[in-house]
């Protein structure tokens, strides 16, 4: 409060009243006023470290997050990773089946068998493993060549035996050992086919 404000609340004070109320004032004010800036400060201090609270919190919760993301981001291309080398490996794998697929069907178109032989047989002998495969594959096909080969013979056997002109004749008409082992196997089975008594004839001869 000012000095003339007083003089007009009190217009017969004194020069020397109103000094010793703006005293008395001053001295009741001031600890109120340096109660209040301490307060103030005080208060702006805490204001200072709430504010720096926060900002740690932030950059705390900022931080945690960026490594949530980065631990995340690392699995997901781990993971990624794992499926992709599944994928490779079972690409992979498709791929030896079907070579080695090729080679065993190879071997088995070459050996004259059916196609559907070759179907029923190619699963029985192809694996991831090549050499393997070929030689199951090879083991087939030399058996089916022994087993043709002990046909041709017992069949030949058995017409040279029934045929008298094997014996060395000519006549017109008669299967000669030259002209029978110039036949093919097919035709050598067609010749027992259309003489189904031929071995019935070569038994009672002997």
């Amino acid at each position: 409060m000012k000095r003339d404000e007083i003089a007009a609340i009190f217009p017969g004070a004194t020069e020397e009243q109103i000094s010793t109320l703006l005293n008395g004032i001053g001295a009741e004010l001031n600890p109120l006023k340096k109660t209040v800036t301490d307060l103030t400060g005080q208060l702006t201090a805490a204001n200072g470290e709430l504010k720096a609270s926060r900002d740690s919190e932030g950059a705390l919760q900022a931080k945690v997050a960026e490594l949530t993301s980065q631990v995340q981001s690392g699995m997901s291309a781990e993971e990624l990773l794992k499926q992709r080398e599944e994928a490779a490996a079972a690409k992979e794998r498709e791929f030896t089946l079907k070579s080695n697929s090729l080679e065993a069907k190879s071997l088995f178109v070459g050996a004259g068998f059916s196609t559907e032989d070759i179907e029923q047989l190619l699963p029985r002998v192809v694996s991831e493993d090549a050499e393997a495969t070929k030689t199951a594959a090879q083991a087939l096909v030399d058996l089916d060549k022994r087993r043709r080969d002990e046909v041709a013979q017992s069949t030949k056997a058995a017409l040279l035996k029934q045929n008298p002109g094997l014996n060395g004749g000519t006549g017109e008409g008669q299967i000669t050992a030259e002209s029978f082992n110039k036949m093919t196997f097919s035709e050598q089975m067609k010749l027992m086919q259309e003489n189904p008594g031929l071995l019935k004839q070569l038994d009672a001869t002997d």
